[in-house]
């Protein structure tokens, strides 16, 4: 094209003047054939294996392709999932994830198939085994993690050293917060299935939410013990209400901690008449009943610590004009009002203060006379 626009097949420039003035130039001739197909750029063809496929006006350097590290969503529906996973201002429900690890007893199978109830819908449950120590290596787990947009993790074990062990633990931006390490006793483990019974009353509804009572000195004092309590109001607290109905509330959880025990019981609510308006309620064991004994802790660095706890300035919005936020979080106003006569009130007026109307009349006419004696001593004076 550019050879017949400007130059002729010789290389010298065609000149402007002569025959050729004010005429487009003639495309008589044919457009060059395309015969051949293009090149494929699909599977295998478009690299080989020193690199790319090299074109005819020069060969491609020997670089290998680099996978971005951001995901581009190129449909609506993959734009809307990548968007539901990015960080809020005020985050959802937190969903759950449970898995075995490389050696899984009975015991901790059923644990985790209880846990995974009352989690329910929230959770999802890996019934195959995992190459996963999360003690030795969390990359396995954070990838899963950023996959399936699950913060909170359960992985269960089983070895000869740590008999029936189970790990709780949960992330922040895909990378481990907190991870606490527990053996369950066999012994005085029941599951909710051994609690099934004819007898049974109490019924729990499905994603309900339930009561948390923690109990015991270490709650309050030992540090692992005050984060553990943080992460099992993050386990179970489900959808953020700021009201809720009392006849959904139908399960409590309970939990206690003597020493390094751990106490986990699960009781049904149910309400009966009392005669008043408040209801009597009635507690019923529905499992699962567990004993764990604490073993260690892993946790992330201070600095990833610190980010995590930070608040955004947003999340209660702006106080409004003449309204500010204390450090407790208490909203704090100042109202101006006009300033008021005291005098032109109308306030509340007691009869004993009133005065009698003798003792009116009498002072009045006291007041006069002196006035008159006066008037006729001012006369006489001038």
């Amino acid at each position: 094209i550019i050879e017949r626009m400007g130059k002729t097949n010789k290389g010298k420039p065609v000149s402007s003047k002569g025959s050729n003035k004010g005429k487009a130039p003639s495309h008589k001739g044919k457009a060059p054939s395309h015969k051949g197909k293009a090149p494929s750029h699909k599977g295998k063809d478009s690299f080989n294996k020193d690199g790319p496929a090299s074109h005819k006006t020069g060969s491609v350097p020997n670089v290998a392709p680099v996978a971005s590290s951001r995901k581009k969503a190129t449909s609506r529906r993959g734009k809307l999932a990548l968007r539901a996973r990015e960080s809020k201002t005020i985050e959802g429900v937190k969903t759950s994830l449970l898995m075995r690890g490389p050696n899984c007893s009975e015991v901790i199978k059923l644990v985790l198939k209880d846990l995974h109830k009352l989690k329910a819908p929230d959770s999802q449950l890996f019934e195959r085994k995992n190459e996963i120590r999360p003690f030795d290596d969390v990359a396995p787990i954070e990838n899963l993690a950023q996959k399936t947009d699950k913060p909170l993790f359960v992985v269960g074990t089983h070895t000869k050293k740590r008999p029936h062990n189970l790990i709780i633990g949960r992330l922040f931006d895909n990378q481990l917060l907190d991870m606490f390490e527990f053996g369950v006793d066999a012994e005085n483990f029941f599951s909710t299935q051994d609690f099934d019974t004819e007898g049974r009353k109490a019924v729990v509804k499905l994603s309900s939410k339930p009561l948390m009572i923690f109990q015991g000195e270490p709650f309050d004092n030992n540090p692992d013990f005050v984060v553990l309590k943080s992460l099992f109001l993050d386990f179970f607290r489900g959808v953020v209400l700021d009201k809720i109905n009392l006849a959904s509330v139908d399960h409590v959880i309970v939990v206690s901690a003597i020493d390094d025990k751990v106490y986990f019981r699960h009781y049904g609510i149910q309400l009966r008449k009392s005669g008043s308006k408040l209801p009597r309620t009635e507690l019923e064991e529905i499992g699962p009943h567990l004993d764990f004994t604490y073993r260690r802790r892993k946790s992330a660095d201070p600095e990833l610590q610190a980010v995590s706890m930070k608040q955004p300035k947003n999340v209660k919005g702006k106080p409004g004009k003449n309204k500010e936020i204390d450090k407790l979080g208490r909203t704090l106003g100042r109202v101006y009002a006009e300033r008021q006569d005291i005098g032109t009130m109308a306030l509340h007026k007691f009869t004993g203060l009133k005065k009698r109307k003798r003792d009116n009349e009498a002072t009045e006419e006291s007041q006069g006379g002196s006035k008159k004696g006066a008037v006729a001593m001012d006369t006489e004076d001038e």
